[in-house]
């Protein structure tokens, strides 16, 4: 019996891995959109610090309203400094995580 999962999850691998190789041939002679026409777009820029910019676009598109939100971090300046952030153990407790 413990060999038969064996034999039946290698044949589940194999045909996933044969459907992952083959599924990009099922596009070949079609024309795929990969980007939503935009009909409207508003773009607002902060600057939250020296080197750290905040941008916010809402755009209209005919996928729907986007909301898109970017953090600009220019790594080189020298003001800036990064360190790590670790989760206290109660907060854990406290939020069920």
């Amino acid at each position: 019996m413990n060999r038969n999962k064996k034999t039946a999850k290698r044949a589940m691998g194999m045909a996933l891995a044969a459907v992952l190789l083959l599924s990009p041939l099922s596009y070949l002679g079609t024309e795929t959109a990969y980007a939503a026409t935009t009909y409207y777009n508003q773009k607002t820029e902060k600057t939250v610090t020296r080197g750290v910019t905040y941008e916010k676009s809402s755009r209209m598109t005919d996928a729907g309203i986007q909301n898109i939100h970017v953090l600009k971090v220019d790594l080189t300046e020298s003001t800036l400094e990064f360190k790590e952030v670790e989760s206290m153990p109660f907060f854990a407790i406290l939020t069920g995580g």
